[in-house]
């Protein structure tokens, strides 16, 4: 066995692994070296997923020199003849101590370069969160519906700006394509187009308007997932960086759980976000891409900021802690973090200062908004 060449065992340190021949040791725990498709590695253990008599046990060191081969994990006991690889240690505390050394050598999702798109980008929380991703050197490309406005943050953070109307597919893959020719294929997607407005059932004599209603879900709701899917069908094409592939980060309010007097489409739109959250998730789980997203309580956005300020000041006194409204850059702040943290997924985090909306705070009328 001198002879032979360097055996690397996937999420196992070479000072663990010895080589050998079966019948030249005790026959403890042993690791068997076996052809395998590495894409059928489990990647968690680095072990296979698949049932053994997919595998060939090599017979002989001059079958296969193993020189840059790809090797997965069987433990068990040798026998005469056949290669084996004998790691240090075996049983829980060894697998324990394999998912370590995996999850310290895994190269994480870094914002420095990466291509990102962010809806609803031209104020707001979409603004914010172009700013705070731009600082940290991805690079942006910023979509939604107010040209002008897109081209000023655009100037700012030194990115693309694309208009577009997220419920249209075609205009949507028109400005993807053009996203992807600047900066390269996108690998995190932040959701904020959004519109809602604030209208009773029956309001002086008349009934709600249904295409106001459909109109709220389609931009919300639909739009939402309309970028989701599409961001997808293009990501998939890309080799992962490390354990994943990309990111997607919706917004959704805590009106999907306390809606207020007036908010039933908005509510309803939103509500469906937070429900889409987790099955999108369990789906693109196996092309590794994680889906999340963020309940803004009160936030000074365009649309509150239209408000005296004696009803923002109230609308803060309601926050319990701190009593104020939040702001883009505290949005931004989790969004990175989402962005950065390979374990969130399929989680909806409400960023409220622990308000829980009671039926009304103020009477703002019919209150309509569009980005």
């Amino acid at each position: 066995m001198d002879g032979m060449a360097r055996v690397m065992v996937p999420g196992v340190p070479s000072s663990r692994v010895t080589v050998g021949v079966g019948g030249e040791s005790d026959g403890t725990a042993m690791t068997f070296l076996q052809r395998t498709n590495p894409l059928d590695w489990c990647r968690t253990c680095a072990g296979p997923k698949t049932p053994p008599r997919h595998h060939t046990r090599l017979r002989s060191p001059e079958k296969d020199r193993l020189q840059g081969q790809k090797i997965s994990k069987r433990h068990g006991t040798s026998r005469a003849g056949e290669v084996y690889v004998a790691i240090a240690g075996h049983g829980r505390e060894a697998s324990q101590d394999r998912h370590r050394e995996t999850d310290r050598n895994r190269p994480k999702m870094q914002l420095k370069d990466i291509a990102v798109l962010i809806t609803g980008a031209g104020s707001g929380l979409g603004a914010a969160t172009a700013r705070a991703m731009a600082a940290k050197g991805a690079r942006i490309a910023l979509i939604g519906r107010t040209r002008k406005k897109l081209e000023e943050v655009a100037a700012e953070v030194g990115g693309v700006a694309l208009a577009a109307d997220v419920t249209n597919s075609s205009e949507l893959e028109a400005a993807l394509a053009q996203a992807e020719a600047a900066n390269g294929v996108a690998r995190i997607l932040v959701n904020c187009a959004g519109s809602g407005g604030s209208r009773r059932l029956i309001s002086d004599n008349s009934v709600y308007p249904l295409e106001k209603f459909i109109d709220i879900v389609n931009v919300n709701l639909i739009g939402t997932f309309n970028c989701l899917r599409l961001f997808c069908a293009r990501l998939v094409t890309c080799e992962p960086i490390g354990e994943e592939r990309g990111v997607i980060i919706n917004t959704a309010s805590v009106a999907a759980y306390e809606g207020q007097i007036g908010q039933t489409a908005y509510a309803a739109a939103k509500g469906g976000i937070v429900s889409l959250t987790l099955p999108a998730a369990r789906d693109l789980a196996i092309h590794r891409i994680r889906v999340n997203t963020i309940a803004p309580g009160l936030f000074a956005t365009p649309p509150l900021t239209k408000l005296s300020d004696a009803a923002l000041s109230k609308l803060g006194e309601a926050v319990p802690h701190p009593a104020r409204l939040g702001n883009g850059e505290e949005f931004a702040a989790l969004a990175l973090h989402i962005a950065e943290n390979p374990m969130i997924n399929g989680e909806t985090i409400r960023l409220d200062g622990a308000i829980r909306m009671p039926p009304r705070i103020l009477d703002v009328g019919d209150l309509n908004f569009r980005f």
